[in-house]
Parts: structure tokens; C-alpha cells; sequence
């Protein structure tokens, strides 16, 4: 019988998790100074380059910003580097179909948001739909001039811009993690899609959906245009998906 070997975190890694509590438990909050390191490593019961080791990896990833002199701080969540994120979906056992599966969840959530100000207050929403329409624009232009990485590209921009409609920065920065694998999954789509009008339809209809300022009809469309590219990747819906 083979035994199970159980990974077993290290100091660091366990000094790492104190100090997350802390912030997250709103002990200390943006802006705010922690502990110097020996305070922290008394409080932890650790050494001080155990503890300046972990805030050094805090610093690497933007949580914390040690300035020379004054002290460590909470940093403002705009400065977390997407980095940590990145890697973990790169190096994690990730089917394709649960990126995907994230990617829906927060487009659906950003074409609710989009969409509902656009039927209260257009003129808030006027810069987005701007860009929405310049990219099925592009698309347009390929009908006639086909380019794939044009196509490709015109096709990411308009879902990143509905994600950035949504005003919501931590969306944002979870999509731009998945810029590689967004691209690779419009390409293999376009590659299998013979009629580029097809594709220029269904962003259509995503769009008039945002326009109208119905969220329903926005989410139908939406819905619709993923059922198709996920049976062109897998030639079937995962149940898992819910489309």
C-alpha cells in the first residue's frame, strides 16, 4: 500500500497565514503599520528572519510595503500583484473547462452590472458601449478581410471591456490573468468557425443586449455565443457549466 505523503507547511508559510489573518480579519487594514519583526516574531513565537522573510514575500506580492526607516504597512489592493494568481492557474491541475467556467461567472456578473446602468444611466455606460462597438467593428472588417489575430483580438477586447464596464478592479485583474488562455480559446474557436459572420453575429447580439438595458436579453445572448464555443472546443456542453 502506498503511503500518502502530506506536505506540511513551512514556518514561513505558517507566519504567512498568521499575518493574512490578521489583515483579513481587519486587525489592521490599508494603510495601517503592523508590528515591527520583533514584535511579530515574539508574537508568533518565531525567529526575526523567519518573520522578515515572510514580509519580504508580502512585499513581492504587494500586500505589504516596507518603507526604510518608518516601518511596514498594508498596502491598497490596487498594488497586489496579479502574479500569485497567475501562477497558481498556470501551475495548477486546471481543466480547461473550469477556466472557462471562471471566465463565465465573471462575465455574467460584469453584463448584469453593464447592463443595468446602461438602462439607468446611459451616458455612464456611453464610453464602454464605445469600445464594445468599435470591436464588433473589427470583427465587421474581417468579413471581408479575414485575419485571424485580428479577429482574435477584436474578440478578447470586447470581453475585456465588458469585465471593465463592470467598475469592479479585482474582476479585472482576474481576467488579465487569463489573457493567454483567453486568447488561445478564441483562437481554437475561430479555427474551427468557417463563417466569421457567425462570430460577428453573436458578439451582435451581446451587444444589443447591453444596449437595450435589459440584463436578460444581455445574459441570453451571452449565454447562447458560450454554448457555441464550448461545443467547438469539446463538441459538447459540461454539465458543469450550466448554459
Amino acid at each position: 500500500m502506498n503511503k500518502k505523503i502530506i506536505k506540511q507547511k513551512t514556518v514561513v508559510e505558517q507566519v504567512m497565514e498568521e499575518i493574512k489573518q490578521l489583515i483579513a480579519s481587519g486587525r489592521y487594514t490599508v494603510g495601517d503599520q503592523i508590528p515591527p519583526e520583533n514584535n511579530l516574531a515574539e508574537m508568533f513565537g518565531v525567529s526575526r528572519p523567519t518573520i522578515r522573510e515572510a514580509i519580504k514575500i508580502f512585499n513581492y506580492l504587494g500586500v505589504l510595503e516596507s518603507q526604510t526607516g518608518k516601518g511596514t504597512y498594508v498596502s491598497p489592493r490596487e498594488n497586489i500583484s496579479s502574479e500569485a494568481l497567475t501562477w497558481s492557474i498556470l501551475l495548477g491541475d486546471n481543466e480547461l473547462f473550469e477556466l472557462i467556467e471562471m471566465r463565465i461567472v465573471l462575465e455574467e456578473r460584469s453584463l448584469l452590472k453593464l447592463t443595468t446602468l446602461q438602462g439607468e444611466n446611459p451616458e455612464a455606460a456611453a464610453d464602454t458601449i464605445s469600445i464594445l462597438e468599435e470591436q464588433v467593428s473589427r470583427m465587421r472588417r474581417c468579413l471581408t478581410d479575414f485575419s485571424s489575430a485580428e479577429l482574435t483580438s477584436a474578440d478578447y477586447t470586447f470581453h475585456a471591456a465588458v469585465i471593465s464596464g463592470s467598475a469592479n478592479s479585482l474582476f479585472r485583474s482576474i481576467y488579465q490573468t487569463l489573457k493567454s488562455f483567453m486568447h488561445e480559446e478564441i483562437a481554437r474557436t475561430h479555427k474551427v468557425v468557417a463563417n466569421v459572420d457567425y462570430v460577428v453575429r453573436e458578439h451582435e447580439n451581446i451587444l444589443n443586449g447591453i444596449k437595450s438595458g435589459d440584463p436578460g436579453q444581455a445574459l441570453k445572448a451571452f449565454r447562447e455565443h458560450m454554448s457555441s464555443t464550448c461545443r467547438l472546443i469539446f463538441n459538447k456542453i459540461p454539465e458543469s457549466l450550466d448554459l
